[in-house]
Formats: C-alpha cells, structure tokens, sequence
C-alpha cells in the first residue's frame, strides 16, 4: 500500500476526531498533491546497462500444490524491465503449459546465442522440484541439463535463480558458470512454499517483490539494490518468517568480483520520495493559503 496515503489517512482521522474542518480542508489539500506526485514518481527509476546488453529467460510452472510459481516469474520479468531496464524483447518469458522441457532448451539456446562475455545475463526458474530435478509442464529438467547449457555461456555476468523445493540441490551449476550469481530458495532437503497474502512464494516475496521492486533490501542507501543486498534481505526473512510460517534457508554462490548489480539502476527509497513529496506538499499548500508571498517578474 502506498504510504503516502496510509500518513494522510491517518492524519485525516485524527483531524475528524476533533471535528476541525479548516484541518480537513488542509490535509485534503495536501494529500491531492501528495497523490499527483506519488503517481509520477514512484518507483523513480532509471538505468544504465552501459554498452553490455541485457538478456534472460524466466519460467514459472505451477505444481507439487504451489499456485503462485507462475506469478513469481512474472513478477521477476517485471523487475527486470521496471526497475532494471531489461528492453522486454530481451527477454523469453514461459508460463505454465508454455514452459515443456523443449520450448525451455529452445529458450535457453537461443539466450546462448545471443549473449557475449559482457553482456548480462538472467535465468530464473520458480516450478515445483525434487534433488537435482526442476518439473517442468511436461518432464523434468536435472541440474546436469542445466549445467551443461550454462557451461557454453560466455557471459561473466550471469545470474542464476532456482526457486523450487530442494533447490539447494542446484548449486552445483555454479561450476558451469565463469562469472556471476547462483540462488536458490531454500537447501537440498528443505521445501519451498505459497503465501497466499502476497500472491507469491516466501524466498520470491523478499528476494524479488519486497527487495528489489519495493527497494527494502537497499542496505547501504546508496539507491542501488545488488544481487547480493536482495539475497541478504531475503534470506533474514525467510529464516525468521513471521508468525507461524516454517523457516526456510536460501542459499548463495558467489563467483561475482564485488556486488553484482543487474545493471546500474537507480532506485530512491519509498522513504527518500516520501519526505520529498512531503515536502513539496507543504510548500504547495504554503502558496494554496498564501503564507508563502510568491513575487513574480515579467
């Protein structure tokens, strides 16, 4: 929820309690031009891949009880484009009955003819699985399939993310890999799974949707969420969830120099444009009652 809105509700309310219309009046005020710049400026994004272009391919298979494995591979597309600047034609997108093992090769071999070593590279799989094996629409596909497609990559900027149930099972592909980041949701004898609130799975919720689309695991503030910030982020969440939920432990390797960045974005924290659209909101309501004396020349 955006909240910009959630502070003038509040503030609203409280006005009503004490039955202050000139208050409710201003607040209302206020909130108008909260809610106009909020609309254009979030999230504030820019990117910048530089001369490298920027590829993936992303599956999402629903199975094994999950219902939300293909919206975490939507939602992933959609960082990539929004907040990373991926162009949406670099990018294969298969869901459900669209993802048999050969449409995936297929997709797998054609992001390897594409890509050069420094071009970046994203491939991310959220189905059901079991040790060594991701279900597919159709078959399976082992993590020896997997490697041996990744070995003939020559991109040194490839990111690789399992989300499955004894995803930990695949972190042996990092060998095929020269450069670059493997992920997955959970170890070899843990299982993944739905939270129904947030319409995705636990390790996508922090790691994608919270972490890089909202900016929350933007440790350092620097406006730039990394691979590696989103992992962390994830990966405190997941192993402590809230309420009853079962812990869970992704797991990482890390074969980047420094911080992998999936291009050079710039994203401002929701709390950075929250005080700037306070801000001007006050200021525009300081001209609205004409307490600010604003002198024009011709």
């Amino acid at each position: 929820m955006n909240p910009y809105l959630i502070f003038i509700t509040i503030l609203y309310h409280f006005s009503s309690e004490k039955g202050n219309m000139k208050v409710k009046k201003s607040i209302l005020i206020v909130a108008l031009f909260a809610l106009t710049i909020s609309c254009i400026s979030i999230p504030l994004v820019t990117a910048d891949s530089g001369d490298r272009q920027l590829w993936a391919v992303v599956i999402g298979v629903e199975g094994g009880g999950a219902v939300n494995l293909d919206n975490d591979a939507q939602d992933f597309a959609n960082v990539l484009v929004n907040t990373y600047g991926y162009p949406s034609s670099n990018i294969r997108l298969l869901i459900n009955s669209e993802a048999t093992k050969s449409a995936v090769i297929s997709a797998l071999e054609w992001l390897r003819d594409q890509e050069v070593r420094q071009d970046g590279v994203s491939i991310f799989f959220s189905t059901h699985g079991s040790v060594d094996n991701l279900h597919l629409y159709d078959a399976f596909l082992s993590d020896s399939e997997l490697s041996s497609i990744l070995s003939e990559f020559e991109s040194h900027n490839i990111l690789v993310v399992i989300n499955a149930c004894n995803s930990g099972s695949f972190t042996d592909v990092a060998v095929a890999i020269e450069s670059g980041v493997v992920l997955t949701a959970c170890t070899a004898d843990e299982s993944t799974y739905d939270i129904v609130f947030f319409s995705n799975t636990i390790f996508i919720e922090y790691f994608v949707d919270q972490g890089m689309s909202q900016g929350l695991a933007d440790g350092n503030s620097d406006g730039v969420v990394s691979v590696e910030e989103a992992f962390n982020y994830a990966y405190a969440n997941c192993a402590d969830p809230p309420g009853a939920l079962s812990p869970t432990h992704p797991q990482m390797v890390d074969k980047y120099e420094g911080e992998y960045l999936l291009s050079s974005p710039v994203h401002t924290p929701w709390f950075s444009n929250f005080m700037a659209v306070m801000a001007i909101s006050v200021f525009g309501y300081a001209v609205y009652t004409k307490k600010i004396n604003i002198k024009t020349s011709s």
